[in-house]
């Protein structure tokens, strides 16, 4: 047993601060709540009051070097100077001839780490509200030029009341000025982003925040760590390589899965801003449809095929002659899809569109955009933000006397019925959307057990069905 570890049999134990000029301070340190790298913490109470605080404890002599002494007074310089109320609130530092004690906010209800454990993965709904509370903190400190550098789930508490607080600024930097890279590899494994396990020669940013974000909601949606490996070389050759799959048994939805998605990119320029991940389909509270839903469209039948533009700006055509084609919301690409089934579409630069084969078809897609943006200018959400792998699409469409259906690449279905009301069907989460002009609801597939009270979703379900009889 180390001296350390025999201290902590002694529980509780009585420590005092006073600083010149100020008043004393007691502190009745009674239970051990957790533990990493150097330090320990420990529940406390303030005398005589008994008010909570939790101390985090350092052995000074794992931090007699100049590096490790640095690294300390660096922590303590950032977390001191935080004020946020998500942020886990500083509240002093002393020390005696063994240890340096740091003074924390007391979360009573433990991290996110050990509620996940317990009921592993969380709903969306929870997971939602919690990311929230972490990119409001992200934006607080990015804007104060601090990068956090270890953000994972046992780096974020819940106070008395839930909220979320991030703790822990012992590996956090801070920036001098906004374009400024540091080179330090570190944070904890399965959470690191590609740049830092490639040697980090290139520098790290901001952006290392908003990648552990995205491993943190994977987690969290899924029960398990999206690049997780038999070992720490594989673990990291999978981060490399940008190399996850969603499981095929967990019941998340697109727009979930979308959030995530917009977030692993290789390339940290390519990851969304804070703003546009509050701005998120999965994040926005209200009457949020899909991304992928098809705000507008035309059907050119007699001549070119059905054009559409979806709620993410994506635009797409359906060709009569079974190609498909999309262009992304940018206008700097498209993807050429030869027939419905093609798994590996072209994609071709719109700079090079005069020399291609498919001039035609690029230039029409392009008319086609122009249109479908002016006709939809006030009803699309945010734009589509993934950079690699096949853009959102229609593959099947329908019309029949009943109105026009969609099927999408992802298997999800939307039926704009004659009388302007829509339904559709989230595939993979079972979940239904109904919007009739008057009403709003984000129903279950099981909600449609209740014939009275769903009686015009049901209606319109079976219609649905039997639409899908003639998709092309």
């Amino acid at each position: 047993m180390t001296k350390h570890e025999e201290e902590d049999d002694q529980l509780p134990i009585i420590l005092s601060k006073q600083s010149p000029g100020e008043k004393k301070q007691s502190f009745r340190m009674s239970k051990k709540i957790g533990s990493g790298g150097f330090a320990t913490v420990f529940y406390a109470e303030e005398l005589p009051d008994m008010t909570p605080i939790a101390i985090k404890r350092i052995p000074k002599a794992r931090i007699s070097g100049p590096k490790a002494k640095k690294k300390i007074i660096t922590e303590i310089e950032i977390h001191r100077s935080l004020f946020h109320p998500n942020i886990v609130q500083y509240r002093g530092v002393f020390q005696d001839q063994s240890y340096v004690y740091i003074l924390l906010e007391y979360c009573e209800n433990g991290s996110v780490s050990e509620e996940f454990k317990k009921s592993p993965p969380f709903s969306e709904e929870k997971t939602k509200k919690i990311v929230m509370q972490v990119l409001v903190a992200l934006g607080y400190l990015h804007q104060h030029r601090v990068i956090h550098r270890d953000l994972k789930l046992q780096n974020l508490l819940f106070d008395a009341d839930r909220n979320v607080k991030v703790a822990d600024f012992g590996l956090s930097a801070q920036m001098q000025d906004d374009d400024e890279k540091r080179k330090t590899i570190c944070g904890t494994p399965g959470y690191l982003s590609p740049e830092l396990v490639g040697g980090g020669s290139q520098g790290h940013s901001y952006s290392v925040d908003i990648w552990a974000l995205g491993v943190c909601t994977f987690l969290m949606l899924t029960g398990t760590q999206p690049f997780q490996a038999a070992d720490k070389k594989q673990t990291f050759q999978r981060i490399s390589n940008v190399d996850y799959r969603w499981p095929d048994a967990c019941n998340v939805s697109d727009n979930a899965r979308n959030f995530v998605d917009s977030i692993m990119q290789k390339d940290p320029m390519l990851r969304p801003s804070i703003s546009q991940l509050m701005q998120h389909p999965f994040l926005t509270p209200g009457r949020t449809m899909p991304p992928y839903m098809v705000r507008a469209w035309w059907d050119y039948s007699n001549r070119y095929g059905l054009t559409y533009i979806l709620d993410s700006h994506i635009v797409g055509a359906c060709f009569n002659d079974s190609s498909r084609i999309t262009l992304s919301p940018d206008e700097a690409y498209s993807q050429y899809f030869a027939t419905p089934h093609t798994t590996d579409p072209e994609t071709i630069l719109m700079d090079d569109i005069e020399t291609h084969p498919l001039r035609k078809k690029l230039i029409l897609i392009l008319h086609f955009a122009s249109e479908l943006k002016k006709r939809s200018e006030n009803l699309l959400g945010s734009p589509y933000i993934g950079k690699e792998g096949i853009l959102p699409h229609v593959k099947y469409w329908a019309k029949t006397r009943d109105g026009t259906l969609f099927r999408m690449l992802s298997r999800d279905v939307q039926a704009n019925f004659k009388d302007h009301s829509k339904l559709i069907i989230e595939t993979s989460s079972k979940t239904l959307y109904y919007e009739n002009g008057e009403t709003f609801e984000v129903l279950n597939l099981s909600d449609l057990k209740n014939k009275e009270k769903y009686a015009e979703v049901r209606k319109r379900f079976a219609l649905l069905k039997e639409m899908s009889n003639h998709l092309v």
